[in-house]
């Protein structure tokens, strides 16, 4: 171990390193078709370790969920710096539509929303996770659309929930006609963002 890299340092690495194996295991063969074996050997780790982290497969998914949320953030913040609304919007909306949906990030979306739909623990940490999300979107209405501040609270969680859902459907459109014409949709999308902002 290097001077600046301490234990806990090492272990988070580790865990890191088993979570990015387990969503390679899950977009390849779903949550209950990758085994611990095979997310072991693609982690490079004995299974052992999976155990020492992960007490099993809902804990791996619940830090699947906890990660991709942050990249989310990651995006949304970056975006919000330049003080724009618009941007921080399509940011989130890059998580769905055009180059960057990615047909293993799409199998993971799909995964964990039929999880969560059997397994009432695997829902109740997506909700959460979703809750997180729009109060952020809520944080950053408030903060960089200064017509916003006249909305009432039901009015703007209104406008959020659209365009949750409709950022959500593209990701269903990906599956059904991948050969829609990408370049239509989003100018389509564009439109529509620009009409939640609008008050």
């Amino acid at each position: 171990m290097s001077a600046g890299e301490t234990e806990p340092k090492k272990g988070e690495l580790r865990r890191m390193k088993l979570v990015q194996a387990a969503i390679r295991c899950f977009e390849e063969s779903g949550f209950h078709g990758a085994s611990m074996s095979q997310i072991s050997e693609a982690a490079g780790m004995s299974v052992g370790h999976i155990y020492h982290y992960f007490p099993g497969k809902e804990a791996l998914i619940a830090a699947i969920v906890e990660v991709k949320l942050e990249e989310t953030f990651q995006r949304m913040n970056a975006a919000a710096r330049k003080a724009s609304l618009f941007d921080a919007l399509m940011a989130r909306a890059g998580d769905c539509t055009g180059e960057d949906t990615k047909r293993g990030e799409r199998a993971l979306f799909f995964e964990t929303v039929a999880e969560g739909e059997r397994n009432p623990k695997i829902a109740e940490l997506m909700r959460r996770a979703d809750q997180r999300l729009i109060n952020r979107q809520r944080e950053m209405f408030r903060e960089l659309e200064p017509s916003v501040a006249s909305l009432a609270d039901d009015d703007l969680d209104a406008r959020l929930e659209v365009f949750n859902a409709l950022l959500n459907g593209l990701t269903v459109r990906e599956l059904y006609n991948p050969e829609h014409d990408t370049a239509k949709m989003e100018a389509i999308v564009v439109k529509m963002l620009r009409s939640l902002i609008e008050v």
